[in-house]
């Protein structure tokens, strides 16, 4: 029996962050840090990415002490394994996202908006009134990380974003452009 078979029949699970649930609820966690903090309201699928990643991933971005001391009393480790294969595990939370949406969408927890030819989204009251529900000591230093993520790249164009983004993650251009979003 294949090991993958193994893994299915006995549900073990290596990581939460190989469980849709727990990266939708994440999701829902900053589209929510979003709607409270942030000042455009709605985001498009270019940007969430970049959102969702280094708000689970602060240390990649933030390299002052002040920084470092805040993510770390809310609870993120500033050594992980993680951190020496960020684009990797970037490619593949994109990928995981994009069923997140979905999710969030057909549950109406996220709604899709328009704006200028561009599509967006929206966390609905549903949403907001279950993210509030979300109480885990990973969600507040998520949500935490959020704010500090989102006011650092909300003011960022989106190329600005995709630049600073390769070296963070100390990838090849190359990597990122097999991103379709």
């Amino acid at each position: 029996m294949s090991n993958e078979k193994l893994f299915e029949k006995y549900k073990i699970h290596f990581s939460s962050e190989d469980e849709d649930i727990f990266n939708a609820s994440r999701l829902l966690i900053l589209f929510d840090v979003l709607n409270k903090s942030a000042k455009y309201k709605s985001v498009g699928i270019e940007r969430i990415p970049y959102y969702d990643f280094f708000s689970a991933n602060p240390f990649l971005i933030f390299n002052s002490d002040k920084s470092k001391v805040e993510l770390r009393l809310e609870g993120f480790p500033s050594r992980t394994i993680s951190y020496s294969s960020s684009n990797h595990r970037f490619i593949s939370r994109v990928e995981k996202l994009k069923y997140c949406i979905s999710y969030l969408i057909s549950r109406d927890l996220i709604n899709i908006d328009y704006n200028d030819g561009r599509i967006l989204y929206i966390i609905t009251q549903k949403g907001i009134d279950i993210a509030a529900t979300i109480k885990t000591f990973y969600s507040n230093s998520y949500r935490k990380s959020s704010i500090m993520v989102i006011k650092l790249l909300e003011p960022m164009s989106n190329t600005k974003l995709f630049k600073e983004s390769k070296k963070w993650l100390k990838a090849d251009t190359f990597v990122l452009d097999l991103i379709d979003m």
